[in-house]
């Protein structure tokens, strides 16, 4: 008598155990991925912060060169200002030392009474005198000169620093000396090469700004008197000699 055993426990056994398994192997895959996108999200999170610092560091910097610039136009400004305004004051002083010189400050329409009054007020006028003023008028036009060479660099210095409130304010001191002073006819003589010859001593830049800005007016040519004598003649009919 043969005895059969049955294979249904060993086949259940072993339906179990490949269960077990896959769902052991589908676990550790469902873990390995949860740690991967942890790791990934730390990671994220990680370089987000560092780089949201790196950010905010950026910007405090950023800000405080802009504060910098900002109170470095405003003081360089401030200090243009402050030059200009010695400009006028030195030649005020110069003025009253030297009040044979002051016609080359006068407007155009003052300019002839200016004149002649210096002319009066130095009366008897000699040849040594003559010579003598004719130095000091020269020296102070090559002053009133200089402060306008100096006036146009530092305009351009403004327009390449991007600072735009100085240049504003240097455009509106060269306008003010051109028609101001450098249209005075005796400044005009003066300048000319025909005349002082003043033009020699100055840049090609200065020259140009001088000659669009004095001797024209929006592109057209201006008509300008100049003064070749000057308050310094000596008048024959005076007896000056």
């Amino acid at each position: 008598m043969s005895i059969k055993i049955s294979r249904t426990p060993k086949i259940t056994l072993l339906i179990h155990f490949q269960m077990n398994h896959k769902i052991t192997c589908f676990y550790n895959r469902a873990n390995k991925n949860l740690n991967q996108n942890e790791e990934k999200q730390n990671s994220f999170f990680s370089f987000v912060k560092s780089n949201t610092l790196s950010f905010i560091a950026i910007i405090i910097s950023s800000l405080s060169i802009w504060y910098s610039i900002c109170n470095y136009r405003d003081a360089s400004t401030k200090e243009v200002i402050d030059d200009v305004f010695k400009i006028w004051h030195d030649a005020d002083k110069i003025n009253i030392s030297d009040w044979q010189t002051s016609h080359l400050s006068a407007p155009f329409a003052d300019y002839y009474k200016v004149r002649n009054n210096i002319h009066a007020g130095m009366f008897p006028i000699d040849k040594r005198k003559k010579s003598e003023f004719i130095i000091k008028e020269r020296a102070f036009a090559t002053f009133v000169l200089d402060q306008f060479d100096k006036v146009c660099y530092l305009y351009q210095q403004a327009q390449l620093t991007g600072n735009k409130s100085e240049a504003e304010y240097l455009h509106s001191t060269i306008i003010y000396i051109t028609k101001k002073e450098l249209r005075n006819p005796r400044m005009l003589y003066l300048w000319d090469k025909n005349g002082g010859d003043l033009c020699s001593l100055y840049e090609d830049p200065t020259v140009s700004y001088y000659n669009t800005l004095v001797l024209e007016d929006s592109g057209k040519q201006v008509l300008l008197q100049t003064d070749t004598i000057g308050p310094f003649y000596i008048d024959p009919l005076k007896n000056e000699k």
